[in-house]
C-alpha cells in the first residue's frame, strides 16, 4: 500500500469516528420523539427499517422526522393484540377505512400513511409504489416472527453464525425479508388488491424456507453492491457509537462478537450512493492510478461499493488494521459540503488547510483538558459534525505529507 492511500485511510477513519460520536447524528429527528422513545428496542429497529425503505432521493428530515413519527405510530399499532393475522394486519394497518392509509391527491398515485393522532406531521407517503409493497410485505412476513426483525434473524442462526462474513449473511437475510423481487403493482390495497397481495406474499414466504447458501453466493456476485438502503440500515445497527447499536445487539448475547468485532465490520459494505461515487472518483481513483498497481483495472470497475471492496481485498491484514470499506460513507456528508462547493482551500485532503484550522495545531500552549471542551472546526467544516476535540487522537493535527486531492477543478 502506498503512503497516500495509507494517509487517506487514516483520515477517513478519523472522520468516521467523529461522525458516530457527534452531537448531531443524522437520526436525531427520529430519536428525540416520544412516540419513538416509548417503543421497545426491537420495535425501534422496525421503525428505523421502515424509514429506510422510503429513503430514496428525499431530504433526511422528511424521512426521519415526518416518516419516523408516523411509522412509530404504525408499529405501535402493529405490535398490539389487535393485529394477529394477515387479515387483521390489512384491516388495521393497510386499509383506508380503519387503517393508516388514505387516498392520495390527484397528482399522486400512491396511498399515503396518515397519523391517527393528528400530531405535527399528519401524512407521509412513499415516493414509489414498490416501497409501499415492500413495507406491507415486510410486516406480513414478520407476523411469523413475533413481529420482530431481530427474531427473524435469530431464527436463521444456523445460516448466519460462525463465518467470517457474518454481516454479509445478515444483509442477505434482510434482503430476502424486504428487498427481493419488489412489485410496483400495489399503489394501494383497495379494489381486490389485498387478496392478490397475500397470495404473492405466501409464495415469497415459501422461498424463505429454502436452502439459503446458494442464493447467498449468487447475491454476493450480483446484488451485494446494489443495496444502498439495506447496508445503510444494517450499519446503523452494528456500528460502534450508533444510537441504535444497543437496541439491536442486546438481543444477540454472546453472538454479538459475530456482528461487531473489527474483523466482522470489515465485511460491512459501503452503501454506494452518488456522493460515495463522487468521492471515489475525485480522491481515491487518482491515488490508485498514481500507484501504477497491476490490479488497478480490477479495482476500478463498478460502483463505489464494489470498487471499495475490491480495493480492500488487495490489502494485507497489517495494512487493513481496523479500517473497513463502510467508513468511506463519510463522503455522504463530505462531498456535498466540500467537493460540490469547490472548497478546496479548506480541504482536509490537501494544502495542509486542516492543520491551520485544528485547535491542537494552533493552540499549542493550551492545556489538553481545555481543548477537550471545545468543538473541532475541522470535522464541522468538512462534514458538519459537532464533535469535541480529542487532542490525543487527532489526524488533522498529524497532517499529510502531500496533497491527496488535486483540487475541485476539472
Amino acid at each position: 500500500m502506498g503512503k497516500s492511500l495509507g494517509e487517506m485511510l487514516r483520515l477517513v477513519a478519523w472522520l468516521d469516528h467523529a461522525r458516530w460520536h457527534s452531537e448531531n447524528i443524522m437520526m436525531s429527528g427520529l430519536l428525540e420523539r416520544d412516540s419513538f422513545k416509548n417503543l421497545q428496542s426491537d420495535q425501534k429497529i422496525l421503525v428505523h427499517w421502515l424509514c429506510y425503505i422510503t429513503d430514496r432521493m428525499r431530504p433526511f428530515e422528511e424521512v426521519w422526522v415526518r416518516g419516523g413519527q408516523i411509522f412509530s405510530e404504525v408499529v405501535a399499532s402493529y405490535v398490539s393484540p389487535h393485529v394477529q393475522s394477515e387479515e387483521q394486519l390489512m384491516r388495521e394497518i393497510f386499509s383506508r377505512s380503519e387503517g393508516f392509509l388514505e387516498a392520495p391527491s390527484r397528482k399522486a398515485k400512491i396511498d399515503l400513511f396518515k397519523s391517527k393522532k393528528k400530531e405535527d406531521f399528519p401524512k407521509f407517503g412513499a415516493r414509489y409504489a414498490d416501497d409501499l409493497y415492500l413495507i406491507a410485505r415486510t410486516l406480513t412476513i414478520l407476523l411469523d416472527y413475533d413481529k420482530s426483525i431481530v427474531e427473524f434473524l435469530k431464527q436463521k442462526e444456523d445460516f448466519r453464525v460462525d463465518c467470517d462474513d457474518n454481516l454479509g449473511k445478515v444483509a442477505y437475510l434482510l434482503y430476502l425479508l424486504t428487498y427481493k423481487n419488489p412489485k410496483s403493482s400495489f399503489p394501494n390495497f383497495e379494489v381486490g388488491r389485498t387478496e392478490k397481495f397475500l397470495k404473492d406474499v405466501a409464495r415469497h414466504k415459501k422461498k424463505l424456507k429454502d436452502d439459503l447458501s446458494e442464493g447467498y453466493k449468487e447475491w454476493c456476485k450480483n446484488g451485494r453492491f446494489k443495496a444502498k438502503r439495506l447496508w445503510a440500515a444494517l450499519r446503523d445497527y452494528v456500528k460502534p457509537g450508533s444510537p441504535l447499536e444497543d437496541d439491536f445487539l442486546r438481543y444477540f448475547g454472546d453472538q454479538r462478537r459475530y456482528l461487531q468485532h473489527p474483523s466482522k465490520l470489515f465485511y460491512l459494505e459501503l452503501p454506494g450512493d452518488v456522493w460515495n461515487n463522487r468521492f471515489f472518483d475525485q480522491l481515491l481513483k487518482p491515488i490508485i492510478e498514481s500507484e501504477k498497481r497491476e490490479d488497478s483495472g480490477k479495482i476500478l470497475k463498478g460502483n463505489a461499493s464494489r470498487m471499495m471492496r475490491q480495493l480492500f481485498k488487495t490489502l494485507t491484514p497489517e495494512e487493513i488494521d481496523e479500517y473497513y470499506p463502510e467508513q468511506f460513507d463519510v463522503s455522504f456528508e463530505f462531498s456535498p459540503r466540500m467537493c460540490e462547493k469547490n472548497l478546496e482551500k479548506f480541504c482536509l485532503f490537501r494544502n495542509k488547510a486542516a492543520q491551520e484550522m485544528c485547535l491542537k495545531s494552533q493552540f499549542t500552549q493550551t492545556p489538553v483538558d481545555d481543548l477537550k471542551k471545545r468543538y473541532c472546526p475541522v470535522t464541522l467544516v468538512s462534514c458538519g459534525y459537532i464533535f469535541k476535540c480529542v487532542p490525543e487522537d487527532c489526524a488533522a493535527a498529524e497532517g499529510i505529507s502531500d496533497d491527496l486531492c488535486k483540487g475541485c477543478g476539472p
